[in-house]
């Protein structure tokens, strides 16, 4: 049981993470390329800027070669696509394995209900966490990584908990559970997620707004796909469930 459950979720995650890779190449790419580009302009206006306190035009030219060279994004895009297809598919397998686990503890599993916990998950591990911590491109800088990485384990622990609240107060009619539920979901908000008091970029607005949604929508396509594509594993090649 515990084998061929690990097999389909990572059969799973493989097949999702070919479904999601064109959607992230084709929606996130391009703005993470814009941004490099914002990126690039900020480190070199500050380059010039400091080598215009130092008085040295040598020192400037040098400077600002050795800038381009470190800064400049890899020309080779299919490297990059690779690159990109890799991490989606393990970030995929390792979702899957955690949606495995929790639809093996259902009698019967189907494609439908695959896709129901596949958006589940995409509002505990993605949508509840960017209401705090939206995706933002390269070149927007952010608070310590340790405490937003906190406050992400904190909001997908009380998101995850808040819905199995709801699900036991909708089968058992208790009100006070959903309130409760809710209670426990807004507490990551309450608290606050991790930001700098003062942002310096020069990204645009509607470039980091353009690139949020974008990447909600990947992550979306690759849950959908995910929860969709092991439901149906799982009513094809059913597990025994204690």
């Amino acid at each position: 049981m515990f084998a061929r459950i690990v097999a389909l979720s990572l059969l799973a995650g493989l097949l999702a993470g070919a479904v999601t890779t064109p959607v992230q190449l084709a929606l996130v790419q391009p703005l993470i390329e814009q941004a490099e580009g914002y990126e690039q302009q900020l480190e070199a206006a500050t380059a010039t800027a400091h080598v215009h306190e130092a008085h040295d035009a040598m020192a400037a030219k040098e400077h600002a070669h050795e800038a381009m060279a470190s800064e400049e994004p890899s020309d080779d895009k299919t490297h990059r696509a690779v690159a990109t297809a890799i991490s989606i598919t393990l970030a995929a397998m390792g979702y899957a394995l955690l949606l495995g686990a929790v639809l093996s503890q259902f009698g019967r599993i189907n494609w439908r209900r695959g896709l129901l916990f596949g958006a589940l998950g995409f509002v505990v591990f993605q949508l509840a966490p960017a209401l705090g911590l939206p995706p933002e491109p390269p070149g927007v800088p952010a608070a310590d990584l340790q405490q937003r990485q906190l406050w992400w384990l904190l909001t997908v622990a009380c998101t995850s908990g808040a819905l199995f609240g709801l699900y036991y107060a909708w089968a058992k009619r208790r009100a006070l559970w959903a309130v409760g539920a809710l209670a426990v979901a807004a507490l990551p908000h309450l608290v606050g997620a991790p930001v700098l008091a003062e942002v310096h970029t020069l990204v645009p607005a509607r470039l980091m707004s353009d690139f949020m949604l974008a990447a909600l929508a990947s992550a979306a396509v690759l849950w959908l796909a995910l929860g969709g594509v092991l439901g149906g594993l799982l009513q094809r090649f059913p597990v025994e469930s204690r």
